[in-house]
């Protein structure tokens, strides 16, 4: 789901669950996080849709509002010093 973009997929499929499996385990390990990978889910994806935007209201975090407003703000002042 992306809010701000308003843009939505939707997606069905199955999920497997996968332990023990050391080449899959070391696929997904991210090597800048701490923790061990233990286990996996492996999703197989039968049929995905985009969802039309229409009804999807965007939403923004605190933060990326806040760099608008920021942005913003510096423009006024450029404009109009005071």
């Amino acid at each position: 789901m992306d809010y701000p973009g308003r843009m939505r997929l939707k997606i069905w499929g199955r999920a497997r669950f996968v332990e023990g499996n050391a080449e899959l385990l070391a696929k997904v390990e991210d090597p800048e996080y701490g923790a061990k990978v233990e286990r996996v889910f492996v999703f197989t994806v039968d049929v995905m849709d985009g969802n039309c935007s229409q009804h999807i209201q965007p939403r923004f975090t605190e933060e990326q509002v806040e760099d608008r407003v920021t942005d913003l703000k510096q423009q006024i002042k450029n404009c109009c010093p005071e």
